[in-house]
């Protein structure tokens, strides 16, 4: 196989390319631990597996909440019909 030629306008826009990189790196990892201390702030929680649980909780705790507020709903709605049929 050739050797592959790389001029120094390549090199140039490749380290360009590496340090645009590691500028991004850096200010994503200060966004995630902006976004990690306001969990513990906000949340009291620490880790990514913390917040899937508590995710879970709330699921369930409205999933159940929409429930209760279905049933109360039919179960106005049969007294108003048979309040209406009086």
């Amino acid at each position: 196989m050739g050797k592959m030629q790389i001029d120094e306008d390549q090199l140039i826009k490749m380290k360009k390319n590496v340090d645009e990189a590691k500028n991004n790196i850096t200010q994503f990892n200060g966004q995630l631990q902006v976004l990690m201390k306001q969990l513990k702030t906000d949340w009291e929680l620490s880790t990514v597996q913390e917040c899937e649980s508590q995710i879970d909780v709330f699921d369930s705790n409205l999933k159940r909440i929409d429930f209760k507020i279905e049933k109360g709903t039919e179960e106005l709605e049969q007294t108003i019909e048979v309040k209406e049929n009086e």
